[in-house]
């Protein structure tokens, strides 16, 4: 008998939020958003996963309640560009909140005390 071992795979969640830190370096990208369809094309591109869209904004929005990024939305732009989709910018706040990672309480201290000073 065989033991296979248990790999880890990231979740959509965690995908879609490393598919926007990605976007969000990139410079030329920065005035910007990206669209719903594009974290779809790129999701079936980099995982193999089609989730629908609704189920995308649904973890957008886990994300965003998770305080991990900020939605910002550009009237000037969306009127520019002729849609809305592409003119919400989702800003990363904090990379451990949304990748999942659990802080001890000594690390979380840490962190605050770093944030009060800077």
């Amino acid at each position: 008998m065989s033991k296979r071992t248990k790999e880890y795979r990231p979740t959509t969640e965690q995908f879609i939020f490393l598919i926007l830190y990605r976007h969000d370096g990139q410079e030329n990208r920065s005035r910007l958003g990206i669209s719903v369809k594009d974290i779809q094309k790129e999701l079936a591109f980099e995982a193999g996963r089609r989730p629908s869209t609704r189920h995308i904004r649904r973890l957008l929005l886990n994300l965003e309640q998770k305080g991990a990024i900020k939605r910002d939305f550009n009237y000037l732009q969306a009127g520019h560009l002729g849609h809305e989709s592409q003119a919400t910018r989702y800003i990363i706040k904090d990379a451990a909140k949304g990748l999942g990672f659990f802080l001890t309480d000594q690390e979380l201290q840490e962190r605050e005390e770093t944030l009060e000073k800077g």
